[in-house]
């Protein structure tokens, strides 16, 4: 698993890979997107692969780039699942899946793992998690080559510009208290009872006034809970007299294309869409995000925090108008994070919290706001932030200290019981106190305490320390 941060131009990638397995090594690829718009982009990226690209793809747009006979395969992965019993005879080495994270654990790249069980498989995401934070269940490697915040802070000698816009302007202008109670469905907050939420007025409202204060007349992308909620804030929009529009799936694919032409043209200032862009989406020009709504999933924050990414000439940042609280949740999107398969990996070291007076978001631990200078040391957030980190250093210390309390014990007891039942006189606890158990409690296992004292421990009588020393020395070699 290759993991490139949002934007960071995954298909280039691809390109460079599939060139050098192509062209230089001489190899079958197949390259599969997931989404249409890819195909394309993907075709227009391989310049040095035209000649030897294949397109799988029903439609007469695509119908004369089929050709089974060369050795790059293009596809979405439904069009190979749909046709896959034609392509039997086309024998991949390696198989690039771009997105990986939204086909995996699907029939469709099971059909796929089946078909071809000899080839590499490589794959491509910016978030290679599952609903938890955790990394996806089958990887075999894992491999970030760099970091949202290392692209940030450097300079692409060919324009002048950093890699990826800086994202510190992330404000939350309102903390909705509510997701407290809201259920969780599938992973994520149950969207009847957030839309019951949202669906007032005063809070419409407060989106388009956080706007006129924060971003004003900036090209902005904002992203709604449902087709009603978009439809409410693009009628407070244009009620103010500004240029929005919304977007759906429920709309023709030539109205969508349009109104994003004409939102990346600046024929519209604010354009509102209900899930369709979250990831994929590529207009440098973009300027400002709104998070109508919260989300549990990181993965899914991560994707729609990187709309904005992308830099061009005079846009090296952008601004975050966060209604859903995500910041608080996840943190900003170009926090460092390591996925790992282990359930707590991906917990912050540092909660998140906003400034009262301007909503910055501020995830380290200053005593004034970076923005306005608010002294953040005085409010009672603050203080009772600095009182639970406190008590939680103290927590933490004590549960410490009775884990290796309890090991002790439990440790002592388990020799003890083992003398016991084989007869022996000797003193568990001086055996322990003598090193024949001083490595971490959290090391061991009762399967691997019993076969190892089994296995050296051979008819002790007393406290032989000569012999002590041999059945440690033995139990120490077999666990190094």
């Amino acid at each position: 698993m290759h993991v490139l941060g949002t934007v960071e131009s995954k298909t280039i990638v691809a390109a460079y890979l599939l060139n050098y397995f192509v062209n230089e090594k001489n190899k079958n690829c197949m390259f599969i997107v997931d989404r249409i718009n890819l195909l394309q982009q993907t075709i227009d990226k391989f310049k040095t692969l035209k000649d030897k690209c294949s397109i799988i793809k029903a439609g007469t747009k695509f119908k004369d780039l089929l050709d089974l006979n060369k050795p790059l395969q293009i596809t979405m992965l439904q069009s190979f699942y749909a046709r896959k019993e034609q392509y039997k005879d086309f024998k991949p080495q390696y198989i690039i899946v771009d997105e990986f994270h939204s086909g995996h654990g699907t029939a469709r790249i099971k059909a796929l793992y089946e078909m071809y069980p000899e080839a590499q498989i490589i794959g491509l995401s910016a978030t290679p998690i599952c609903s938890k934070g955790n990394l996806l269940k089958g990887i075999d490697a894992f491999i970030e080559s760099a970091t949202v915040k290392q692209l940030q802070n450097t300079i692409n000698p060919i324009n002048g510009l950093p890699f990826l816009a800086n994202d510190d302007n992330h404000y939350i202008p309102e903390l909705y208290k509510f997701y407290d109670n809201i259920k969780t469905t599938r992973g994520d907050f149950d969207e009847e009872e957030l839309s019951k939420e949202l669906d007032k007025s005063f809070l419409i409202s407060n989106i388009v006034d956080a706007w006129e204060k924060k971003a004003k007349y900036l090209k902005t992308l904002v992203f709604a809970l449902n087709i009603k909620q978009a439809e409410n804030i693009n009628n407070e929009f244009r009620a103010r007299g500004y240029k929005s529009a919304v977007i759906h799936s429920g709309m023709k694919q030539h109205i969508i294309e349009d109104l994003l032409r004409y939102h990346k043209e600046g024929r519209i200032d604010i354009l509102i869409n209900v899930a369709i862009l979250i990831a994929g989406h590529d207009d440098p020009t973009l300027q400002c995000i709104i998070l109508e709504y919260g989300t549990q999933l990181l993965r899914k924050f991560i994707q729609m925090m990187g709309r904005l990414g992308r830099v061009c000439e005079g846009k090296t940042s952008f601004i975050t108008l966060d209604f859903g609280s995500n910041g608080i949740r996840h943190g900003r999107w170009s926090d460092d994070r390591f996925y790992t398969k282990e359930d707590d990996t991906n917990k912050q070291k540092f909660e998140p919290y906003y400034c009262p007076n301007c909503t910055y978001l501020v995830t380290e631990s200053k005593t004034e706001c970076p923005i306005c200078h608010y002294k953040l040391s005085e409010t009672k957030e603050y203080k009772a932030r600095e009182k639970k980190e406190k008590e939680q250093i103290e927590i933490d210390r004590m549960v410490l200290l009775k884990q290796e309390e309890y090991g002790r014990a439990a440790t002592i007891q388990k020799i003890a019981e083992y003398f016991k039942f084989r007869d022996f006189s000797g003193n568990a606890e001086i055996i322990y106190n003598g090193g024949f158990y001083n490595l971490k409690p959290s090391n061991w296992t009762d399967d691997k305490f019993n076969k190892l004292v089994q296995m050296s421990v051979k008819g002790i009588q007393g406290n032989n320390k000569f012999l002590l020393q041999n059945i440690v020395a033995k139990i120490k070699s077999k666990l190094t």
